[in-house]
């Protein structure tokens, strides 16, 4: 038995081999429980530990979790569940946010769509969210902007290098992963262009600014970036014309967005995408002998010199798309 005097001021000293049994270090808590007439000394956290197993007692056996993958197929379940009701606020709080552009334009449009959003930075610690349009919301406030000059050869060049590693077959998949089905209707004839995504973007630490446009398509076997400033009602600009990158959107922000933007992607891709993904597709970009898509487990991208050649290969790939879709619609 080990004996603790109490001094003056209630505090007691606790034996150092009940320390040492116990794992006690300074600093640390323990919990006095009253029991059957006697005071017992206990470790808190391990007290808690064992007041939440009690609780928990019996819950395994009701939620039939027998075994470890039962509880990891829970744990995926609840997650599932969390990340739905996280995009539904999501989506809403960027269908809030766009319907109060429209009204400030004196633009009347309903289009319930799931605008979904990511956030990029454009460097000097400011960030942007990259919202998802349906082409209805996209005409309507294209009505009020004006184009952003975009063409300068130096500052393209300075883009070609991003993409290396998606191309278009990658790019294309991880568009839709993440904002959902391509706009068929943007492309045209599919001739010189595959696939066409249009976004708001809206600078977190500005509410007054309305914001630009941004569309991201391919074009003749290139991804282009298209970016237009929406024009408040009290101002007049031509929108007619080109106009260079304002102040309040630069062109180092807009090339370091962009920059960014693209590596969100890859990473998507790489990180979640590319382990998940087994769907059959293809698509043409027929003014520049272009065919990319997934087929037997890889993504392929191809281009040709020979109108010949790439005819055949057409021929191939949508026979065997057509087989192993029992004749369903092709998807360019």
């Amino acid at each position: 038995m080990d004996l603790a005097k109490v001094m003056s001021d209630g505090q007691i000293t606790i034996p150092i081999n009940i320390r040492k049994k116990m794992n006690l270090k300074e600093g640390d808590k323990v919990a006095f429980i009253e029991k059957d007439g006697y005071i017992v000394l206990a470790d808190s956290v391990m007290l808690a530990l064992e007041q939440v197993q009690n609780a928990f007692q019996g819950e395994g056996e009701r939620l039939n979790l027998k075994t470890e993958e039962n509880v990891v197929n829970l744990v995926k379940e609840i997650r599932g569940e969390r990340l739905e009701e996280n995009k539904k606020n999501k989506f809403e709080k960027n269908y809030q946010y766009i319907d109060g552009i429209l009204k400030k334009l004196d633009i009347e449009l309903m289009y319930p769509i799931k605008n979904n959003s990511i956030t990029i930075s454009t460097g000097n610690d400011r960030q942007v969210h990259m919202i998802r349009l349906a082409r209805p919301q996209f005409l309507a406030l294209a009505k009020r902007a004006v184009m952003i000059e975009m063409n300068d050869f130096i500052w393209q060049m300075s883009l070609l290098n991003l993409h290396k590693k998606l191309l278009f077959s990658k790019m294309f998949v991880t568009l839709e992963d993440i904002f959902g089905p391509n706009d068929e209707q943007g492309i045209g004839d599919g001739y010189k262009c595959s696939f066409c995504f249009h976004f708001l973007l809206r600078f977190s630490d500005e509410k007054e600014n309305l914001g630009y446009l941004m569309i991201v398509h391919d074009l003749r076997g290139a991804i282009d970036y298209e970016l237009a400033k929406i024009i408040p009602i009290n101002e007049n600009l031509d929108r007619s014309k080109c106009y260079s990158p304002f102040e309040d959107f630069t062109k180092e922000e807009i090339k370091y967005m962009i920059k960014n933007c693209y590596g969100y992607l890859e990473g998507w891709f790489e990180g979640y995408l590319e382990r998940k993904y087994d769907s059959f597709f293809y698509k043409t970009v027929g003014s520049d002998l272009i065919v990319y898509g997934y087929k037997d487990g890889k993504f392929f991208d191809k281009s040709f010199d020979d109108q010949d050649e790439y005819n055949e290969f057409i021929k191939l790939i949508s026979t065997s798309y057509e087989v192993e879709n029992e004749g369903s619609e092709r998807v360019d």
